[in-house]
């Protein structure tokens, strides 16, 4: 069975928010790939949009540049026939930078990412990880 497309999108949407360096690309698809009322936890912290929005741009990317060094799919649950919604189960290993002392971190994150129909476009309406630091 080929891969459902929900999984394709959801690969989209971290590649462009976090692990490439246009920090316009990854502010705009922040804005319009995730719904207004998204429920987001990581690591048990609850996030509306936009202070998961901040957190990315204001935060993530002003200090890092992260690279993917694996993903794995664990899930993939389609909700419609075509397979463009559901829900997606990620384990991704990548390494981020510091961009002032370019000291190197190997980090993972198990994520869980809903992505339905809202206003007619595919978006994100619940992103769940658990995320550590698997090196200092």
């Amino acid at each position: 069975m080929p891969r459902p497309t929900v999984a394709d999108f959801v690969d989209s949407f971290f590649t462009h928010t976090l692990f490439q360096a246009d920090d316009m690309l990854a502010a705009s698809v922040l804005d319009t790939d995730i719904a207004p009322n998204a429920e987001i936890v990581i690591n048990g912290t609850r996030f509306t949009k936009a202070a998961f929005i901040t957190l990315i741009t204001e935060q993530f990317r002003t200090a890092f540049v992260a690279s993917i060094t694996e993903i794995k799919d664990l899930n993939i649950v389609s909700t419609n026939e075509a397979g463009s919604t559901g829900v997606v189960g990620q384990w991704t290993a990548y390494v981020t930078r510091g961009k002032e002392d370019s000291k190197e971190l190997k980090q993972s994150a198990t994520t869980i990412v809903k992505v339905e129909e809202v206003n007619g476009k595919r978006a994100v309406t619940g992103l769940w990880e658990a995320q550590t630091s698997d090196e200092v």
